[in-house]
């Protein structure tokens, strides 16, 4: 095991693969549980850490962590985010650590803003373009390992089944497993390529819920045989596709797990599933321990001991980190938990550490010409026409207004630039000659009602999930873009003026208000 510095941003760190089973013999019990902990800087040590300093350098030395997770608070801009990275890369003692984030490649979970700025999953599910969703991984990929990450808990393989579902929506690639699975690993094989561990998620399936699991457990009643059928294919699709690691939901499945334990918890579903049934060798990473799903029933102590007993890995931001270490290393020593089991995970991390640590491309490559390119191309093949408004496009010199429920949001202005830099007069809701409306979530029936009887053209824009159309299917036309990024914006705005043809397809069932499931662009869609 070696570590070669070159510069300022260089650091190539490389654990010899023939060696790791060496590495593993030499290390200490406490050295290697360690290696089972990620934690957040701002959960250990304070919030808003943006630089190593004194506590950083204590508290790593006190757990000897195998990876840390970066959120926004720890990020302010390139430059500084690099020098971090590289930073805490060589306070590692010769194993480096696993620098992660959650970077999906949307706008919903975005820890890095100045990243190029991608439309998100179900965009890219609407476009059913394989190759276009390896790009724009693979964009991601390159500007990450550019700052020095070198994993990222991508891409959501969650089927999102349920409209109801409070915390996936547009993050998934939609509800067919296989279309869900292609997607998948295509963008695992992108993020790959550029040296970034793709981190599947959320294992057995997060789509089919109702409850936010960072607020409360979620049960999904569904049999193994009711999964094999939709949530595992794209699960099963990307493990058979080389998928390294993976991360376990926080979700009850009392017909697989009979004690209501998480999945991030449940042996039966960690090991008898995951690991014997689906074949998977790789890490296995819970979901944040912090999170009120494991935390309001379980100290942190247990919930990560029940983990680990369940076959979890690595243990993603456990509270009382130091406490849980320590737990841990009592019950080895008290034979709660074997060492034998302990190497096992410290084995998988050290291999998968050994396999794609590399030294990082320190070039300019964020928001680079090609990149912007890929951005443009994912915007474009995004935008869904599910209602045709047959008057558009929309003539130079026609008024329109845009009305909404007083947010007087971002996306308006951006549009209305737009239109106007086209020719089109925007204007008021009394003078327009036609009414636009962009939805980014389920508005009041108030609004919806006045639109109805109102005797203007009515066009809704929405930027979300579009379970919401049978609320609205008496408006003229209704577009999605499933993103409020610049380049969807930008996208809508051509659409809107006769500049770009709209190719998307639904990923996702939705109805009219007859209940009717709404079928878009036949002459596209197969």
């Amino acid at each position: 095991m070696f570590l070669l510095q070159d510069g300022l941003g260089v650091q190539a760190l490389t654990i010899e693969k023939a060696n790791v089973t060496q590495q593993l013999h030499q290390m200490s019990l406490e050295e290697k549980i360690g290696q089972m902990l990620m934690v957040d800087l701002n959960q250990t040590v304070g919030s808003g850490q943006i630089g190593v300093n004194d506590s950083i350098i204590r508290e790593i030395e006190q757990l000897q962590p195998g990876g840390i997770i970066f959120f926004k608070e720890n990020i302010q801009s390139i430059e500084q985010t690099k020098r971090f990275t590289t930073e805490l890369q060589h306070l590692n003692r010769g194993i480096p650590f696993f620098l992660s984030v959650d970077q999906e490649g949307g706008e919903i979970v975005n820890r890095l803003p100045f990243l190029t700025e991608m439309p998100g999953n179900m965009a890219l599910g609407a476009s059913g373009d394989l190759g276009l969703a390896k790009r724009v991984a693979s964009v991601l990929g390159e500007e990450l390992d550019s700052l020095g990450f070198n994993m990222n808990f991508a891409p959501v393989v969650d089927l999102n089944s349920n409209p109801l579902n409070p915390i996936v929506g547009v993050r998934s690639f939609g509800e067919n497993p296989y279309l869900g699975a292609k997607m998948s690993a295509a963008f695992m094989k992108g993020l790959h390529e550029e040296g970034i561990v793709a981190v599947a998620k959320h294992f057995p399936g997060h789509g089919d819920v109702t409850v936010d699991s960072h607020k409360g457990l979620p049960t999904v009643s569904k049999s193994i045989e009711q999964l094999k059928k939709n949530e595992l294919i794209p699960f099963q699709f990307l493990i058979d596709n080389g998928l390294q690691s993976i991360m376990t939901a926080h979700i009850a499945y009392p017909n697989i797990e009979k004690s209501l334990y998480p999945a991030s918890l449940s042996h039966a579903i960690t090991t008898n599933l995951l690991r014997e049934h689906l074949g998977f060798n790789g890490v296995v990473i819970t979901d944040a321990l912090n999170m009120q799903a494991v935390a309001s029933s379980f100290t942190a102590a247990d919930a990560a001991i029940s983990a680990v007993k369940a076959g979890a890995d690595i243990l993603l931001m456990p509270s009382e980190a130091r406490t849980v270490k320590q737990a841990l290393i009592n019950a080895v020593k008290t034979e709660v938990i074997s060492e034998k089991r302990i190497d096992l995970s410290v084995l998988r991390i050290l291999n998968l550490k050994a396999q794609l640590i590399k030294e990082h491309n320190t070039n300019d490559v964020i928001r680079s010409e090609e990149h912007l390119k890929v951005e443009k191309e994912a915007a474009e093949k995004g935008i869904t026409i599910i209602k045709r408004d047959e008057t558009l496009p929309i003539r130079k010199g026609e008024k329109v207004a845009f009305i909404d429920d007083g947010s007087n949001h971002q996306s308006n202005k951006r549009l209305t630039e737009l239109l106007v830099k086209s020719g089109i007069t925007v204007t008021t809701e009394e003078e327009a000659e036609r009414l636009i409306y962009i939805l980014h979530h389920k508005k009041d029936a108030l609004l919806n009602n006045n639109l109805q009887k109102g005797e203007k053209s009515v066009l809704v824009i929405s930027t979300t999930a579009p379970y919401h159309y049978e609320q609205w299917d008496f408006v003229q036309g209704f577009i999605s873009t499933f993103s409020q990024s610049r380049a969807s914006i930008q996208a809508v705005s051509d659409y809107l003026t006769g500049e770009l043809l709209a190719t998307g397809c639904l990923p996702v069932s939705i109805h009219d208000s007859t209940g009717k499931v709404v079928e878009t662009n036949k002459q596209w869609c197969k």
